[in-house]
């Protein structure tokens, strides 16, 4: 009678198969933590284009009325590598009485940064 071998250890075929798994749980694995890592930066950078809509805002509301006006266009520094963003601002005459014209004393100021914006209505 022939004795058999106890099998002790793994087969190279198993130990290859068991490296490459590893290999594509890991590729993933760290695929999904750059994701993550993403996600935080590009919330800071809206809450930050935010932040500079709303201080324009409030620096348009403190102004005189007759210096409202389209002019107030400029460029804002944001973010880590202080990326110059374009903060556009649109002033137009609105009808503020309902007669269906617009009036000089009423304007609709929007203003516009990295995709984001914010209107606010300013009357004499």
């Amino acid at each position: 009678m022939r004795k058999t071998k106890k099998q002790r250890g793994f087969s190279l075929i198993e130990v290859l198969l068991l490296v490459s798994v590893l290999g594509i749980v890991g590729g993933a694995a760290g695929q999904a933590m750059m994701v993550v890592a993403k996600v935080p930066s590009q919330t800071d950078l809206h809450f930050q284009i935010e932040t500079r809509l709303i201080s324009k805002m409030e620096t348009i509301r403190a102004m005189d009325f007759d210096n409202i006006n389209d002019s107030l266009t400029d460029s804002v520094p944001i973010g880590p590598q202080d990326t110059m963003y374009l903060r556009n601002v649109e002033v137009i005459n609105i009808d503020g009485n309902g007669d269906g014209y617009a009036d000089l004393t009423f304007k609709q100021v929007t203003i516009t940064c990295g995709g984001q914006s914010v209107t606010m209505f300013v009357s004499k």
